[in-house]
């Protein structure tokens, strides 16, 4: 098994990856005919994951399954391989992945979210597990559009109960009325993470929201200052006034 959500399982099938949808359990914000449409206006982005075809069975379990092409790296198996250990032995990892390669990263998945964008859709997941690579030296992959808004599909009003903790955008935690900029804030979060000296989680969820906001700033500030070009991006990147934050199309165009 390669992965699993709550209403699905992603298993390898020869050189295939095939994301299996329990239809009848789905709820809001999960909606696999949104999913369907989304890859299907997606499919030919070079670092967006493309769906080679569907099945879909009826009967007492009914399931949609979506054929992919195989990547069975995510971006925290990248940035693992790129670890060290410290000195002295046993005192944690650092990242040792290189610049350029962290440039290469940043800025395709910026060019890949500019183009879910200008179909109007959000991803409304961005992070880590759902970057992959077919290897480390690979190039990124945005995959699973599970929870994606998806114009038409007027079942789902922008729910704020998206994303993953760590990475969702103050607007989110706020309840706010939202754009694509969550996706923006939760790229940011990424690159934040690809930049950090330290390989461990920049962020440990706390039970409150406004905790968890306030890790993050601290964090995000610390976590990218050996980088100063980079830092510069990743600051404004997370501009706490979504209307302010640059979209993925102007992040594509920094220098990386």
């Amino acid at each position: 098994m390669l992965g699993r959500g709550r209403f699905s399982t992603v298993v390898q099938e020869g050189e295939e990856a095939v994301k299996i949808i329990d239809i009848d359990d789905q709820c809001a914000p999960h909606n696999y005919r949104a999913e369907l449409a989304a890859l299907k206006a997606l499919g030919e982005h070079p670092n967006i994951t493309e769906m080679l075809r569907t099945e879909t069975t009826r009967g007492f379990e009914p399931q949609c399954r979506i054929y992919m092409h195989l990547y069975p790296l995510t971006l925290d198996h990248v940035l693992f391989d790129a670890s060290k250990a410290t000195y002295p032995p046993g005192s944690g990892w650092r990242n040792r992945l290189n610049p350029d390669r962290i440039g290469s990263i940043a800025r395709q998945l910026a060019e890949a979210l500019a183009f879910v964008h200008s179909q109007n859709i959000i991803h409304r997941d961005i992070k880590p597990e759902n970057i992959l690579f077919k290897t480390t030296d690979s190039e990124p992959m945005l995959a699973d559009f599970g929870i994606a808004w998806v114009p038409g599909f007027g079942e789902d009003p922008k729910v704020c109960d998206v994303g993953t903790a760590e990475y969702r955008a103050p607007e989110l935690l706020q309840g706010k009325v939202y754009t694509n900029a969550i996706d923006v804030w939760a790229y940011g979060c990424v690159v934040a993470k690809l930049c950090s000296t330290n390989s461990e989680a920049l962020f440990t969820p706390y039970r409150s929201d406004i905790a968890l906001w306030d890790q993050q700033q601290g964090n995000l500030k610390e976590s990218v200052s050996s980088l100063r070009v980079f830092s510069e991006n990743v600051a404004r990147i997370l501009c706490l006034d979504p209307a302010l934050r640059p979209t993925a199309s102007t992040a594509a165009e920094f220098q990386w």
